[in-house]
């Protein structure tokens, strides 16, 4: 079930599925102790929102790296053939090299980030 949240959220399309992206401050326990989490079922994206601008870019595109593994149907076997480290070496060396091809007009994460919490 989605999250209803007072913090910033736009809903995003991966791979033709709705998803939600969830800016939360540090320690919130969607966080699960990292700088962004993907959950999968829910169709959640969390990313901290504590981050330098550079870093949350990162760890964005890292998150969606995610949720496009696991919308194509090769996340779990990804996971099961490269185990958890290896899978998260990958989605980071890929968010890498994506990093410097992303336009920043695509989204303005930015603006996102910064919004002040919902009324």
């Amino acid at each position: 079930m989605p999250c209803k949240t007072a913090y910033p959220q736009k809903k995003i399309k991966v791979a033709g599925q709705n998803w939600t992206l969830l800016v939360v401050p540090k320690g919130n326990p969607k966080l699960l102790k990292a700088w962004g989490v993907t959950h999968f079922e829910e169709r959640e994206i969390y990313v901290a929102n504590h981050l330098g601008q550079k870093t949350f870019k990162h760890t964005l595109v890292h998150e969606l790296l995610h949720a496009y593994f696991y919308e194509l149907g090769v996340h779990n076997e990804l996971m099961e053939k490269l185990k958890k480290k290896q899978t998260e070496w990958l989605v980071d060396t890929l968010a890498k090299e994506l990093m410097p091809k992303l336009r920043s007009n695509v989204f303005d994460i930015k603006n996102f980030r910064n919004q002040k919490k919902a009324r």
